[in-house]
């Protein structure tokens, strides 16, 4: 395996190597979105860091989301009364900010085509430059 990853890492310029700080779920997000976004050609140096924080997010809206399911949306204030569990606004500001991310960075087919058509233009006006 670590061949493989060895030929990987080489083969991306180093680009599919996760920062050094993601660990547990947001390692695990890094490892299910870098490549994908590698293959499709929308994973570079300037958007790398976005992922990272990507992941974050999305590790943390899973966590909010475990303990939800255990101890459930509602929960008893301390007068008795019924409330809103705080993890779920944790848990939706995660959610939200993660989907804004994930537009940065080309994850979802929406924000993957409008990334793509903007590559697109930002190569074809950097030849113009190069070749003028």
């Amino acid at each position: 395996m670590a061949k493989n990853r060895n030929q990987l890492k080489a083969l991306s310029g180093g680009l599919l190597e996760p920062p050094f700080d993601l660990n547990g779920e947001a390692l695990n997000q890094w490892h299910i979105c870098a490549p994908e976004l590698h293959r499709l050609g929308l994973l570079t140096d300037e958007r790398k860091p976005i992922l990272a924080e990507y992941c974050r997010t999305v590790a943390a809206a899973i966590e909010a989301d475990l303990i939800l399911n255990k101890d459930g949306i509602i929960i008893s204030a301390k007068n008795g009364n019924p409330k809103a569990h705080p993890q779920l606004a944790i848990s939706q500001k995660a959610w939200n900010r993660a989907l804004s991310l994930g537009q940065k960075i080309g994850i979802g087919p929406l924000s993957r085509q409008r990334l793509t058509v903007k590559d697109a233009v930002t190569r074809k006006r950097r030849k113009k430059l190069i070749f003028r």
